[in-house]
C-alpha cells in the first residue's frame, strides 16, 4: 500500500489511531480471512526488538480497532 491510512465507516472517517495500531490495521488487513497471531502482529508493529508490553499493546491496539469500527 502506498500513502497514509485512512479507514471509513458508513461514509464517515474514522480516526485509525497511532502508527503502531495503523500498523496492526494494515497487518491484519493483509491477512483477511486468515488467523492472526499476536507474535505476528507484534512483528508487524516492532519488528526485531518489541518492548516488553508488546502483547498487552497489541490487544489494546485491537480492542481500540474493534470499537472505533464497530457498527
Amino acid at each position: 500500500m502506498l500513502g497514509p491510512v485512512r479507514v471509513s465507516r458508513y461514509g464517515e472517517q474514522v480516526d485509525p489511531g497511532s502508527p503502531q495500531q495503523r500498523a496492526v490495521l494494515v497487518a491484519l488487513l493483509l491477512r483477511e480471512g486468515r488467523r492472526v497471531s499476536v507474535d505476528e502482529l507484534i512483528d508487524a508493529v516492532w519488528g526485531g526488538v518489541p518492548p516488553r508490553s508488546a502483547a498487552q499493546t497489541i490487544r489494546t491496539y485491537v480492542h481500540r480497532l474493534r470499537r472505533a469500527l464497530a457498527p
